[in-house]
């Protein structure tokens, strides 16, 4: 399992999160954000997405707010596990 530590919160770890971009698949935008957050470069060919069938709803802070669309409330999160083979 990969995770991150939050630079701005060192005590905060989490997943790789991000956004599928308009005209993306969840797989592309697992591929790049994957690169983004990690810089580790995976093939698309190297990754399958199991989707865990859960959605979670979430509000967006107002402090926040500048990072998304307007419009945009709440956000979505879909659980996916990338595996990643040789």
């Amino acid at each position: 399992m990969l995770m991150l530590q939050r630079r701005d919160d060192p005590d905060f770890w989490q997943s790789v999160t991000g956004s599928i971009e308009e005209g993306e698949t969840a797989l592309q935008a697992a591929v790049r954000e994957v690169k983004e957050e990690v810089t580790i470069d995976v093939a698309a060919e190297q990754l399958t997405l199991i989707d865990c069938q859960r959605t979670v709803e979430f509000e967006i802070f107002s402090h926040l707010r500048h990072r998304y669309a307007p419009g945009v409330m709440p956000q979505y999160r879909i659980l996916v596990l990338p595996c990643v083979t040789a």
